[in-house]
């Protein structure tokens, strides 16, 4: 019986542990301590040491792991010692609430736009360049299959109501999205209305922010908790 509670006095121990660290992590007092954290820690060894092991020679073997340190170091929080995506998110979700606020989405950009005091922008091209489209899908719910949707790397999520017409122009789904680094694009085979978007790259080229979700066939898009 002991030992049973001994178990569980640790558990509750280890997690309120955890819990103070990540709720009150260690300030770094200097900048001078932080650049010594930075210069000893073990990422930063092991880019040094696979630095010297190239000699500057080129090689064509990609190294992901390696970009996944450097992107680590170069984000972290001198705070938390670590990068804080969770933070970002808070952020987007305060900036969506104040959009909302506004009458719509269409009243929030005419306001924005009074602001550059009448300032005009002219899209110049280059026209028809899709960019790094990472995903296409056609619309499961077009019977006669010319709608089609795609999403850009670092350009959100599109759609072209007839792309078997030269003419048809692409029209954007939302400029506010949280994250428009589309990268995926799933149907539901059992319901056709429900589509799902995924952002982000393997290789954390560009970040992702979740996954998008509609169940009317694209009319209107929630992220998913």
């Amino acid at each position: 019986m002991m030992k049973k509670f001994a178990g569980i006095f640790l558990m509750i121990f280890m997690i309120g542990g955890l819990y103070y660290y990540f709720a009150f992590p260690p300030k770094v007092q200097t900048r001078e301590e932080y650049e010594d954290f930075i210069n000893n820690h073990p990422y930063q060894k092991l880019l040094s040491s696979a630095e010297e092991e190239d000699n500057g020679e080129e090689h064509e073997t990609d190294r992901p792991d390696l970009a996944m340190m450097q992107n680590f170091l170069q984000t972290m929080d001198p705070a938390y010692k670590r990068p804080t995506p969770e933070i970002l998110i808070k952020f987007n979700e305060s900036t969506a609430k104040a959009r909302d606020n506004k009458n719509s989405p269409s009243a929030y950009r005419t306001n924005a736009n009074s602001l550059s005091t009448g300032t005009q922008w002219v899209e110049r091209g280059p026209k028809q360049v899709g960019g790094r489209t990472r995903a296409i899908l056609f619309d499961p719910n077009d019977t006669f299959k010319k709608k089609l949707w795609a999403g850009g790397v670092t350009g959100g999520l599109w759609y072209n109501d007839d792309i078997t017409n030269a003419s048809s122009i692409w029209k954007k789904t939302d400029d506010f999205w949280d994250n428009l680094a589309v990268s995926c694009i799933a149907a539901d085979p059992n319901n056709s209305q429900i589509i799902y978007v995924g952002t982000g790259e393997l290789e954390w080229t560009v970040r992702g922010g979740g996954i998008w979700k509609t169940i009317n066939g694209g009319t209107n898009w929630t992220r998913l908790t």
